[in-house]
């Protein structure tokens, strides 16, 4: 299955905007993607620049990588509730889409909100991503002309 394929799959279309829900009712899923880079890696658009909307939450602790300093599943917990992400798997429609530079540390962290009973789908790299859903909004423009 290719990728896009299986993001088609995955991603839950976004409810549309309402004039009392439109704040952020179109931008769903960008309340869904997790970038673990590290800042520098951020700011110098290591996998490609910033997906609008995503969430930082870097995997490596004071940027220290994981084969010196492995990051545990209650470490990485602490560092989503710092970035402003509600632990409650409930309080999230769909899965979480993980990138990194690359996609290596962004499949520890899908372990790790499987582990706290989140959905999570590993994104690659942020260009991999931004590629994917730029697919799904095409097909959804398709849909709504049919």
């Amino acid at each position: 299955m290719s990728i896009s394929l299986f993001f088609f799959l995955m991603i839950r279309r976004p409810p549309r905007s309402t004039l009392s829900s439109s704040s952020a009712a179109s931008d769903v899923y960008k309340r869904q993607v997790l970038d673990v880079r590290d800042v520098n890696e951020v700011a110098a658009a290591k996998g490609g620049v910033t997906v609008p909307g995503a969430v930082h939450a870097a995997l490596n602790m004071d940027g220290i990588p994981q084969r010196v300093q492995p990051t545990s599943v209650d470490q990485y917990a602490q560092t989503l509730i710092d970035a402003g992400v509600e632990l409650n798997p409930q309080s999230h429609a769909s899965p979480f889409i993980v990138h990194c530079s690359g996609g290596g540390r962004a499949a520890k962290v899908v372990g790790f909100l499987k582990e706290l009973g989140f959905e999570a789908v590993n994104g690659g790299s942020p260009d991999d991503v931004r590629s994917c859903w730029e697919q799904v909004q095409a097909r959804q423009r398709e849909q709504d002309r049919a």
